[in-house]
Formats: structure tokens, sequence, C-alpha cells
């Protein structure tokens, strides 16, 4: 088992991304946002580790804990979040409503320029 080389492929990119997803959703279904770091009401350290046992069955633990691990990925980040407050929710709301504005005008003078061949 020593000498056995371990594939770190496609598992480690499925285990990234289920853990990133899970802890997206589990934030989302709390009502908080991603936030910097200044405007947080809370800061979380999550480690996730995955263990392969020997039936070939893969399981993945949320802790946080030291020591030395064998035939594991582990992955940890720190995030930060705030329930967002309403003036949040509309200041967002008024951000996307910009950037569909310049989006539009962008269009419109991209166009312009390709219709008179200038750069």
């Amino acid at each position: 088992m020593a000498d056995e080389i371990l594939s770190i492929g496609s598992p480690v990119k499925d285990f990234v991304s289920s853990f990133l997803e899970q802890v997206n959703k589990g934030i989302e279904e709390q009502g908080f946002v991603f936030c910097k770091k200044d405007e947080s009401h809370a800061e979380m350290e999550l480690s996730a580790v995955e263990t392969k046992e020997a039936g070939g069955g893969i399981k993945i633990h949320i802790f946080s804990a030291g020591g030395k691990l064998e035939d594991t990925n582990s992955q940890k980040m720190k995030v930060y979040v705030k329930k967002p407050s309403q003036t949040d929710i509309e200041e967002e709301k008024a951000k996307i409503e910009q950037a569909k504005v310049e989006q539009k005008y962008a269009m419109q003078l991209a166009y312009r320029r390709a219709e008179t061949g200038k750069s």
C-alpha cells in the first residue's frame, strides 16, 4: 500500500467542486451571503477531508483536526458571511441595473464602430 500511487486527477476536482457547492448551499439556505472580512457578521474556517476506504468507497467529512492523515485529500477554506440588510439588497439591484445599462451602451458603441470600420 505504501508504494501505491494515488490517482489525483478528476476525483480531486470533483471533491473540491462538491465541497464548495455544499458550502455555498449551506450559506444561502441560512440567508447569508459571502462578503469581505471587514463587512462580515461571521467568520468560518472549514476543513473537509476525503478518505478512501478499502472497499473502494469515499467519504467526505467536514471538520477541523490536526495530525497526520494518510490516504486522504483535504481542503481548508476561510469564509466571511453576513446577513444582507434591505439597503444591501437595494444596492445590489442598483449595481445590476447599472451594469445592464452600461452593457447596452457598450454594445451600441461596438456596433457603430463596426459599421464605420473604426476600432
